[in-house]
């Protein structure tokens, strides 16, 4: 990251999921643990970049499935999403040069962080 601070409109994104901020059964509770973790590194990352102008670090909390279908092909139901939607609001947030965690809990989340921004993809 630190090149990136002498690169005009540089981001740096973490997408996580969201098992950080519970605990789960004992057999899976590494997952926790592991994502935890990205969530202190994304916290550090943003708070050392924070007054650089450069550089806006973000990241992306996704508490939700995402398929390896198009939006398209789902049923629609409001816990998982296409994989083109995931791909549509990474391209979104940072193309607004986003800053901060934003977690999205669903489909209607998604799409609503994709409407808050200023040069949405298409």
């Amino acid at each position: 990251m630190p090149y990136l601070t002498g690169v005009p409109g540089s981001t740096y994104t973490f997408i996580s999921g969201s098992s950080g901020e519970v605990c789960f059964p004992k057999d899976i509770s590494l997952t926790t643990v592991g994502t935890a973790c990205v969530f202190g590194m994304s916290l550090a990352a943003q708070a050392e970049f924070d007054g650089n102008s450069n550089l806006a670090v973000n990241e992306l909390r996704l508490g939700l499935r995402v398929n390896d279908k198009p939006e398209s092909k789902l049923d629609g139901a409001p816990n998982q999403v296409g994989n083109d939607l995931i791909g549509q609001l990474v391209v979104s947030v940072n193309k607004a040069k986003k800053r901060g965690t934003f977690k999205v809990f669903g489909r209607t989340a998604v799409q609503d962080l994709i409407g808050t921004c200023q040069t949405p993809c298409h």
